[in-house]
């Protein structure tokens, strides 16, 4: 594709597409984030409308769209997350995390070291790579399910916190791994961990704070939405530069602009400026767009190529264990959830573009075989599978009661 009357009639094609996937899922809970891949999947690898090939530029900026979709859908989750109901979940949904993130791991990297004879530092290090749930698909994916407020709160935080440990622990593999296999300390882990995490909440809430100063000094007619992202950008850049996690900063940011109302009242600022509807229909606008190029994208990096019979053996085999860790975790952590609820905690597994990315960041110091192929066949399995789950509850038994969820929200 070289014309630019072709670039835009794709752009069409792709947004007019993501609104007919929003009404499909509507109306038959078929998932809009499988029917904006096949899209991809269509107009790249099996049409060559878009080249996808080796070396052009749709192959090198997935990078860029990851975080551009991390940090615009993580921010509007941010502003529409309650807070207090947030904090109320976050020592279970922490603790479930990390349960299921630690268990699909070593499970995963035990299975590859005895079943493929992998070394257990290479199988750990896949392990890391496709053992969290992808935050752009989870939170499209729960925004539309008749869920109760604590199970959307807690696949949101646990989407968040598992980009940044697929992240962290990918890297603290590959270090051991280029190191010769030196273990590290185990307050060197933790130092790493904390200090990640410590950081990124700490800017998140120091730029949240200074921004909801300076607007509230600010004439109402201002450019409050495009100012608002230019600070996004600056926060994502300057986290990722001093250590932290650029993701995890703008969802705290997200959660103070959510609540700059209540922040204003608190500090006895003498002004009324908060998100206002205005201001949440242009993110949502947005927010749409580049979720849905974002799934779109996901579909023109798979191939033809990463359907074979072992692509296919191990990410069901990640795809059993990701659903065995969950269940046991849901079972242990959320009693309190209903069948239905709990189904849908475990049916949460998709795997997104932060799997894609540490695969090719990983992919030039590791040799694990048929690597690239195994983690985009995961993203794939792992996309399909909460779509169906969703699609036969909606279709046979599923009847949240939203009662629950109105009595949290008063």
């Amino acid at each position: 594709m070289t014309g630019i009357e072709e670039i835009f009639l794709v752009i069409g094609a792709i947004i007019f597409m993501g609104f007919i996937a929003d009404i499909v899922f509507s109306k038959f809970k078929i998932s809009s984030v499988i029917l904006l891949m096949f899209l991809g999947f269509l107009i790249g690898p099996l049409l060559g409308i878009v080249d996808v090939s080796e070396g052009e530029i749709i192959k090198e900026i997935y990078p860029i769209v990851g975080a551009l979709a991390f940090i615009l859908i993580l921010f509007d989750a941010g502003t529409k997350t309650n807070v207090i109901r947030l904090i109320k979940t976050a020592p279970k949904s922490t603790a479930f995390t990390i349960f299921v993130f630690v268990v699909t791991v070593f499970s995963l990297g035990f299975f590859l070291k005895y079943i493929a004879g992998m070394n257990i530092l290479s199988g750990l290090l896949l392990g890391a790579i496709v053992g969290g749930i992808s935050s752009p698909i989870v939170i499209s994916l729960v925004d539309k399910l008749p869920v109760s407020a604590k199970v959307k709160d807690s696949l949101i935080l646990e989407s968040t916190l598992t980009d940044v440990l697929c992240v962290l622990t990918s890297v603290l593999i590959l270090k051991i791994i280029i190191g010769g296999g030196t273990d590290f300390a185990v307050n060197s882990i933790t130092t790493f961990f904390v200090s990640t995490f410590s950081v990124s909440i700490v800017l998140g809430i120091a730029a949240g704070a200074i921004w909801i100063f300076i607007l509230s000094k600010m004439p109402k007619n201002s450019f409050f939405y495009m100012l608002t992202l230019a600070i996004l950008f600056f926060l994502y850049s300057i986290t990722e530069y001093n250590g932290g996690n650029g993701a995890i900063a703008v969802f705290v940011f997200g959660l103070l602009m959510g609540h700059m109302e209540e922040i204003n009242a608190l500090i006895n600022f003498d002004n009324d400026r908060k998100v206002d509807k205005k201001f949440l229909l242009f993110q949502d606008e947005v927010t749409f767009f580049v979720r849905t190029f974002f799934f779109v994208y996901i579909g023109l990096l798979l191939s033809v190529k990463y359907v074979n019979f072992i692509t296919i053996y191990f990410s069901l085999l990640v795809l059993a264990i990701a659903v065995v860790a969950r269940s046991i975790g849901s079972f242990i952590i959320f009693k309190d959830c209903d069948s239905k609820e709990k189904i849908i905690l475990n049916s949460m597994i998709p795997r997104g573009l932060a799997a894609a990315v540490l695969v090719t960041y990983v992919g030039g110091d590791v040799m694990i075989m048929y690597l690239e192929e195994i983690v985009f066949m995961v993203i794939l399995v792992t996309n399909i599978f909460p779509s169906l789950m969703v699609y036969l509850l909606d279709s046979k038994f599923l009847n949240i009661d939203s009662s629950e969820e109105t009595e949290q929200e008063i």
